[in-house]
């Protein structure tokens, strides 16, 4: 092997290298964002025998909400 083929080597080797940390680092910036912060109800809301109080979590499929059954009391959660 001549000594330009291995700088020419050498060099696609640090290029490739480059690119794989560069998406790397872009994977990392992703994973660290802030998600932003779960929606909030505007206040209590009634569906049938529970009233609907406050969003305690939302996700990508769905939002959970604290919920209270209007005669025995029960706590419970809700989600859609």
């Amino acid at each position: 092997m001549t000594a330009a083929a291995a700088i020419a080597l050498a060099a696609g080797a640090a290029a490739q290298h480059a690119t794989t940390t560069t998406g790397e680092q872009q994977q990392q910036q992703q994973q660290t964002e802030t998600k932003p912060p779960a929606p909030q109800s505007k206040g209590p809301h009634v569906v049938g025998d529970y009233v609907i109080s406050k969003t305690i979590g939302a996700g990508g499929v769905g939002v959970v909400r604290r919920a209270k059954h209007a005669i025995s009391g029960l706590k419970v959660r809700t989600s859609t």
